[in-house]
């Protein structure tokens, strides 16, 4: 299910979007979002997605993760940037998580009980 949803355009022409989708079985939605590849590099995705983060934080929801495959650095980049943390890996996808309640030293401790539970098939993240 889409909690929250934005499609980018150039005049008319649709170059990407982004959402937070819940899953069942998962607590914590996630973000989503993908570019164009003729309007990557162009700081689209740097823009946006703080903007989105805000409306859906106003929307009243307090966290969300992310999943990055681990060769996308620009990806992971947008994610550092705008306060996500890494949790854990699985194969060669990195999965970050944001808590809009805590700041940056509040993340930390979050990651820590993170690193504590038991995720199958997964590496907590040093």
């Amino acid at each position: 299910m889409k909690l929250h949803e934005k499609h980018l355009h150039d005049n008319d022409k649709p170059i990407g979007y982004l959402c937070v989708l819940t899953y069942p079985n998962y607590e914590i939605p996630f973000l989503q979002y993908e570019i164009h590849p003729d309007y990557r590099g162009q700081g689209i995705a740097s823009r946006e997605v703080p903007i989105f983060l805000q409306e859906y934080q106003s929307l009243g929801y307090n966290q969300v993760t992310a999943m990055v495959e681990e060769d996308n650095i620009a990806s992971m980049k947008i994610l550092h940037k705008n306060g996500f943390i890494e949790f854990c890996k699985i194969k060669d996808i990195i999965t970050y998580i944001r808590d809009f309640r805590a700041d940056k030293y509040a993340m930390g401790n979050i990651l820590e009980q993170f690193k504590k539970l038991k995720v199958s098939n997964s590496t907590p993240l040093e």
